[in-house]
């Protein structure tokens, strides 16, 4: 019997060197269409040196502001003193890391490339991990390919892109994204490696647009309520995880405490559209569509083009598979859940009297619409889990039937991403911000505020000093502090003031408590400072000839934990690129050294 099985293994054929057939869903086609569509959205950033509507001028202007006062001082501004108004804490409260990131690539190329090349990398990032969690979750390169391709294309983001220019929103909400794809991930995976870079981006979010950064987190706390019970090796990476980014984002909380309350901006009401932008059947429209073109309300707000509507061919994909999939087990009822998130956000962005119901601390929002972002996302969830249920009922994927309707999907997304380019092509123009070309431009001329600047007064502080400044026969004598320029870029100087009788002097220094203002380097106490209507700072007028002085006194708290802050963003992102470089370098070593398939 031995020799009888030693001569059936002798004669046994030798194993076959063709590899087995790759299935077409499994194909390397897939992952570069992936990109390569999943990119086409953004396709409108890189049609030269042009711009989109009035808010994409204004973060050109102080990307490049950073940008040119980095590459003179070797630090970042406070505040922003231009020539209309100095002392504007408005980088202290809004993109208090998105500034400082775009600006310190700007100061190089500047601030027209550095807004194209975040914005483009953001995106980039988004692609990949979308991409990358569903594959893992439906184990099909079509399937990441075609669900990706649905996200990349949804209208609202390219409204905040394009039409709406709301750069850090657009910016922040991506980040988001990525965030909750990699927590899936690393939930799935037990990745704990992967939590630091997704730390990393969240703290990105959350100092790019303050209101995504509540929002958002939200939104990642439902990510982690899905995938609870955690690991238990993953508690000690996210407890890290989590200081870091509280450090990161010190500066901020610390600032929002002090003065979130009192700043001009704070308490506003929420703007809603009933009969237009926030109708149910805007919101639910399949293709983008602003119904206030050519009416009074579009030409009273502005911004063409702003459609609101939610991501349709996601809708439609969920609906189906809401349908197909196996409605027993966890995967189910984490995306009941997130398609019942779904109808409450969908249902609090066109039904304004349910905001009664809200309390207070949720009205920041500013406009209704802006929840369009986490109906999206809790689409995005619900169909990511229904794959996994559908995944356990049928175990090869895409079947005909969700080829079928990834087809319908695929149809409508690229309708309205057709439509949404050419809306946003309907608002493209050159640039023609002075200073945010090539570093060879003229920077000086970023002292300069551009004209729909409207965020200059959101963040001024009044309280704490002598308030609103009562009418008086005998108005105020301006005084207007001359700006550096070259290597003094950003400076107040001094004002000299000759002799006279000056009743009140009005200086075009912001309102804040930092902001002070000396007479002959004497520091005139904020208590002692009124204001106007302008928020700015005005004081007592002096009789002598003397010299009038603008001087910024931070917090000391703050001003330690901004240091900080800013440090450890460095050197964690540092930290990560060198870790992903020595990961690379250690996997192709291995490869190169690995056995070959002969041997």
């Amino acid at each position: 019997a031995v020799l009888s099985s030693r001569k059936t293994k002798s004669h046994a054929a030798p194993a076959s060197l063709i590899p087995p057939k790759v299935l077409w869903s499994q194909r390397p086609l897939w992952p570069v269409l992936t990109y390569l569509l999943g990119l086409l959205p953004i396709c409108l950033l890189w049609n030269g040196n042009n711009a989109f509507y009035l808010d994409w001028n204004n973060h050109l202007w102080i990307i490049g502001y950073f940008g040119e006062y980095f590459r003179r001082h070797w630090s970042f501004p406070i505040t922003l003193n231009t020539e209309q108004l100095g002392g504007i804490p408005f980088p202290v409260f809004y993109g208090y890391l998105f500034y400082p990131a775009a600006g310190l690539i700007s100061a190089f190329t500047g601030s027209s490339f550095a807004l194209r090349l975040v914005c483009s990398l953001v995106f980039l990032l988004q692609v990949r991990q979308v991409s990358k969690t569903v594959q893992m979750i439906a184990g099909s390169r079509f399937v990441s390919c075609a669900v990706t391709i649905l996200v990349s294309f949804a209208t609202y983001p390219l409204t905040n892109l394009y039409n709406r220019a709301a750069i850090t929103e657009f910016l922040a909400v991506s980040l988001v994204i990525s965030v909750c794809m990699m927590w899936l991930r690393i939930v799935q995976r037990n990745n704990s490696r992967l939590i630091s870079g997704a730390a990393l981006a969240l703290a990105f979010a959350m100092g790019t647009h303050p209101i995504t950064a509540i929002l958002g987190c939200l939104m990642i706390c439902f990510a982690i309520l899905a995938s609870w019970p955690l690991p238990r090796n993953l508690w000690k990476p996210l407890g890290w995880a989590v200081a870091l980014v509280s450090l990161v984002m010190a500066p901020w909380i610390y600032a929002v405490a002090l003065y979130g309350g009192k700043v001009q901006l704070s308490g506003g009401p929420i703007n809603f559209f009933p009969n237009t932008l926030d109708h149910f059947g805007t919101r639910f429209w399949p293709l983008p569509w602003d119904p206030r073109l050519g009416t009074a309300e579009g030409r009273l707000w502005g911004t063409p083009y702003l459609d609101t509507q939610i991501n349709f061919a996601l809708l439609i994909l969920a609906a189906f598979l809401l349908f197909r999939a196996n409605r027993s087990g966890r995967e189910f009822r984490i995306a009941a859940a997130a398609l019942a998130g779904f109808a409450l956000v969908s249902f609090l962005s066109v039904f304004q009297p349910a905001w009664r119901l809200i309390p207070r601390a949720l009205h920041f929002i500013q406009f209704a619409y802006r929840l369009v972002t986490y109906a999206d996302l809790f689409l995005l969830f619900a169909v990511l889990f229904l794959l996994a249920a559908l995944r356990r009922k049928t175990t090869a994927l895409p079947d005909g039937p969700l080829l079928a309707a990834l087809a319908v999907c695929l149809v409508f997304a690229t309708a309205g991403v057709s439509i949404k380019l050419l809306h946003a092509h309907a608002v493209e123009e050159p640039n023609t911000l002075a200073g945010s070309g090539w570093p060879n431009t003229n920077r000086d001329a970023l002292r300069s505020l551009p004209p729909h600047f409207y965020g200059w007064y959101s963040y001024a502080v009044k309280s704490g000093s002598r308030g609103l400044l009562a009418d008086s026969a005998i108005p105020p004598v301006t005084v207007t502090f001359p700006i550096g320029t070259q290597e003094s870029f950003g400076d107040t100087l001094p004002a000299p003031l000759p002799a006279g009788e000056y009743t009140r002097l009005r200086t075009d220094i912001q309102i804040f408590p930092w902001n002070r203002i000396l007479w002959n380097g004497r520091e005139i106490p904020f208590e002692e400072t009124f204001t106007d209507k302008t928020s700015v700072a005005i004081v007592d007028g002096k009789p002598e000839t003397g010299t009038l002085e603008y001087a910024l006194r931070p917090d000391p708290v703050w001003t330690l934990l901004r240091i900080l802050s800013l440090w450890t963003a460095v050197l964690w992102a540092l930290a990560l690129c060198l870790r992903s470089y020595g990961s690379t370098r250690i996997r192709k070593a291995s490869e190169t050294t690995s056995p070959g398939f002969l041997t």
